[in-house]
């Protein structure tokens, strides 16, 4: 499984379209160099940690959101539950095989998460 954070270059410029502010306005607001928040929206720079934050500050938004981190761990959900399926061929039908496949599906999320953890810490 690939394990990527991309920043959500699309979403910032649809928030900011949204809210009719022009690159410049949007960098008056929030302190961020107009020519850096053009990069952002057009993929070419991935913003830092406190931009990250400003952005999702005042769009409202969830850092996650900016970061695809939410739609990332939905599609890895997604496939877990895809390979525990055929692995087990439960069917979703069955009360007890549904409830069976969420305890496979917490331990396996669990896995992963110690994992990327031990992965981390090595780095």
């Amino acid at each position: 499984m690939k394990v990527l954070h991309i920043f959500n270059y699309k979403l910032l410029k649809k928030l900011r379209n949204h809210k009719r502010l022009s690159i410049q306005q949007l960098s008056n607001v929030i302190n961020i160099d107009r020519t850096l928040l053009s990069s952002f929206e057009k993929g070419k720079k991935i913003p830092n940690y406190a931009e990250i934050n400003a952005l999702a500050d005042f769009f409202e938004v969830s850092s996650d959101e900016l970061l695809l981190r939410e739609q990332q761990e939905t599609d890895e959900t997604t496939e877990i539950i895809q390979q525990l399926l055929n692995k087990y061929r439960f069917s979703l039908s069955n009360s007890e095989h549904v409830q069976k496949l969420n305890e496979l599906l917490c331990k396996e999320k669990k896995r992963i998460k110690t994992i990327r953890n031990k992965h981390r810490n090595e780095i």
